[in-house]
């Protein structure tokens, strides 16, 4: 008896942020047996319409296909093609497919791509920092996700260019080649801030993501992310939508 099932790379965001477009609505593959699988999706598609929504980001592909509940037409940039595809998300599915949840990870009807960075997270970051007048404002992010965090300013806050500036937080406390921040602790956010603020004068303003942290607002040490702005004595917001964390 064979049985197909995803292979999915962690952390996920590594192919896009590494070798594509780091926002782009670009497909990784398919789940054998689901409703992206049975329509012809191929790893490497560029899902640029889904019925009448123009798709500019992947995480507007993933929340308009989780919004599908009946045949679905699909404009698919594949090479130098554009084609159109048809999804039928109510039909009965097959072994492995059981949803679109598996685990921690989301792929709406079967489709497998990287999470990625909302053009809303721009609106956040903006209103921020202006409810804190900043004129030079640091923001916490990770090496993986530092190619999607400077897309995301590109392409949806170039206004903040000049006042933004991002600090790579390394994984020192669990070593290796992690480089993701929710498994980076206060330390190593310390750390990071402590290097740069050796060589720049610093900042009104330091932005950290939640995703590291518990409801408690505690990291991996039991460390809470007010002690930051203690230490430092510069404010320190957390931003509950931002995800460089990946």
């Amino acid at each position: 008896m064979t049985l197909r099932v995803p292979l999915i790379t962690i952390p996920s965001a590594f192919e896009e942020n590494g070798f594509h477009d780091p926002l782009g609505p670009r497909v990784l593959g398919t789940i054998p047996g689901s409703p992206a699988e049975d329509a012809g999706l191929r790893p490497g598609d560029i899902i640029v319409g889904i019925n009448a929504f123009e798709i500019r980001n992947r995480a507007e592909m993933l929340s308009v296909l989780l919004l599908m509940q009946r045949r679905t037409d699909l404009t698919v940039r594949r090479g130098d093609n554009l084609i159109h595809l048809k999804m039928d998300v109510s039909a009965k599915t097959d072994f492995p497919y059981d949803g679109h949840v598996m685990c921690k990870y989301v792929f709406p009807h079967g489709v497998v791509a990287a999470p990625a960075l909302h053009g809303r997270l721009a609106t956040e970051i903006r209103a921020t920092i202006k409810a804190a007048k900043s004129r030079k404002c640091w923001v916490i992010t990770s090496e993986l996700m530092l190619p999607a965090a400077r897309a995301l300013l590109n392409t949806y806050a170039e206004d903040l260019l000049g006042i933004i500036d991002f600090v790579v937080a390394e994984n020192e406390y669990l070593g290796g080649n992690i480089r993701v921040l929710d498994m980076c602790t206060i330390g190593d956010i310390a750390s990071a801030l402590t290097r740069r603020l050796a060589t720049e004068p610093a900042p009104d303003l330091i932005l950290v993501s939640e995703t590291g942290f518990n409801l408690q607002g505690r990291d991996l040490q039991g460390r809470h992310w007010g002690d930051l702005q203690r230490w430092f004595r510069i404010p320190v917001r957390l931003v509950s939508a931002i995800r460089f964390s990946y």
